[in-house]
């Protein structure tokens, strides 16, 4: 089945896409760009209970994208041990950026086996196994998620781990015993003995290599091997031996290893389109591949018949979705195919008004519903809030200054909200229009903590009377604490307020 076998191909290689070729960090995409103001350390909800840092290595294939690798997790492992953003109860047992105390940071100390020091992650792995597992009721830090925890301590502290499952290859690392056994039938053992010191290298020994029934070796010849071992040769009872080496050297690593794979991928990264996302007369949109080499079409609105090769940057001056997908040639001019990638495409909204709307404080740096004219820009936020249209703000008052730069007549004022109880996300308890400091209109809202689900909803303020104005002043009071029964309330947890578009009648 080779199109169903396509879809699955292109979904597990689509990391390439959100790799950043200048940084090295997987990095947020948002309306065809990189995210503005990205900080690596900032756990948000662009990435699952984790950070950059450290998704940047969960693709093993991505961590050798770079050349030096080595480098990066020095870096890794010596960033300073403090995450931005949101509070993420998981991320714990931090080493640098490393944080042991979730999923996603787990194999990385063995990728420096594909470095020339494979010592650094032995020493790495030493130390999580001496402070991070102990023989108390809390003993295992983080989130124990399935047995996950205590599986990478019964690996790591015998010396091996499976760094890529489906290779069915485990990699070495420092075991922690003089010896140990893993009985794999009736009458085979998979055997270990190791040293027990740092800079150990994997040695496998011979493939007649047994135990006596009373545990002791017999054949005890061994020849160098690889610091890989199958999932067959263990089922065999072929057994392991660690010993300190010389690893000064370059270490010469199998050909066939999943990881270091140099084979030619048919999959094309899709391309950037970078513009303002809300201009007033006119921006410029350029379209740039993440692979300089490869060659862009793209078409505006729906028009595909439009579909041109990009040759430069050009202006809009009105809103315009702009489509566009990159190309690539493979083989030479006697045997070539061409590939391309998925189609991915922007929207760039001209703005229906000359307002400003000045906050009192800045929203949150995570919700900031696309910068400063997102609640007067004509585009309102969705259901889903994650897309990143909402400006979010906790358990504050916020006064939004709004200058229409002409008189109008008012005589009510719209805001739209929205609500996800579960996410802390509450409807406001008030909101209040002024006029040169003086209130002329308030609506309050009985806030219901408990609302399954999530649902938008507009308040209207109707004004005491008609007023001729230019300016106006809306103060919207967040619900404060979540109550009693919620689940934030144990964690003395804010209500936020979701907030887009601020409207006059």
């Amino acid at each position: 089945e080779d199109s169903i076998a396509d879809v699955f191909y292109r979904r597990a290689e689509s990391w390439r896409n959100i790799i950043n070729p200048e940084t090295g960090f997987a990095t947020p995409r948002i309306n065809g760009d990189w995210i503005a103001d990205f900080d690596p350390r900032q756990v948000n909800l662009h990435f699952t209970e984790a950070n950059s840092w450290q998704y940047s290595f969960v693709q093993q294939k991505s961590s050798f994208f770079f050349d030096e690798n080595e480098k990066r997790l020095d870096a890794l492992f010596s960033e300073e041990e403090q995450t931005t953003g949101r509070t993420q109860s998981d991320i714990t047992g931090l080493i640098g950026q490393y944080a042991h105390g979730n999923e996603p940071s787990h194999h990385i100390a063995y990728l420096y086996n594909y470095t020339a020091h494979p010592e650094k992650g032995q020493k790495i792995i030493k130390q999580i196994c001496d402070s991070f597992y102990t023989n108390a009721p809390d003993g295992l830090i983080g989130n124990e998620d399935c047995g996950q925890m205590s599986a990478w301590y019964v690996f790591s502290s015998m010396g091996f781990y499976p760094v890529v499952p489906a290779s069915n290859k485990y990699d070495s690392g420092l075991c922690m015993f003089d010896s140990a056994r893993i009985k794999t039938s009736d009458e085979e053992y998979f055997g270990i003995r190791s040293s027990g010191k740092v800079g150990c290298t994997f040695y496998m020994l011979n493939d007649d290599f047994r135990y006596s029934s009373d545990g002791e070796i017999l054949n005890a010849g061994y020849y160098f091997g690889p610091k890989t071992i199958r999932h067959d040769q263990i089922k065999r009872g072929v057994s392991v031996k660690f010993e300190v080496r010389d690893t000064s050297g370059i270490i010469t690593i199998e050909e066939d290893i999943v990881l270091l794979e140099k084979q030619e991928y048919n999959f094309i990264e899709t391309p950037l389109i970078k513009g303002e996302s809300i201009f007033e007369d006119e921006t410029v949109i350029s379209i740039k591949p993440l692979n300089p080499d490869d060659l862009i079409e793209y078409w505006l609105n729906e028009e595909f018949s439009n579909l041109q090769k990009y040759n430069g940057p050009f202006t809009i001056s009105q809103t315009t979705k702009v489509y566009a997908r990159t190309l690539k040639e493979l083989g030479n001019r006697h045997n070539s195919i061409s590939i391309q990638s998925p189609t991915i495409s922007a929207t760039f909204y001209k703005k229906p008004n000359n307002w400003t709307c000045s906050p009192s404080i800045q929203p949150n740096s995570q919700y900031t519903g696309g910068g400063k004219d997102a609640l007067i820009d004509g585009i309102l936020g969705t259901a889903n809030w994650q897309a990143g249209r909402w400006q979010g703000y906790q358990n504050e008052v916020v006064t939004f200054d709004l200058d229409f730069n002409e008189t109008k007549k008012v005589q009510e004022v719209q805001v739209g909200f929205l609500q996800d109880a579960r996410s802390w996300i509450l409807m406001p308890s008030k909101v209040e229009v002024y006029l040169d400091g003086k209130l002329i209109g308030s609506q309050s809202y009985e806030v219901d903590a408990f609302t399954e689900g999530h649902f938008l909803e507009t308040i209207t303020v109707k004004l005491d009377e008609r007023v001729k104005i230019d300016k106006l002043e809306v103060r919207i009071y967040s619900a404060g604490k979540l109550p009693e029964g919620h689940q934030g309330f144990p964690m003395d947890g804010d209500a936020f307020f979701f907030v887009d578009e601020l409207k006059i009648k």
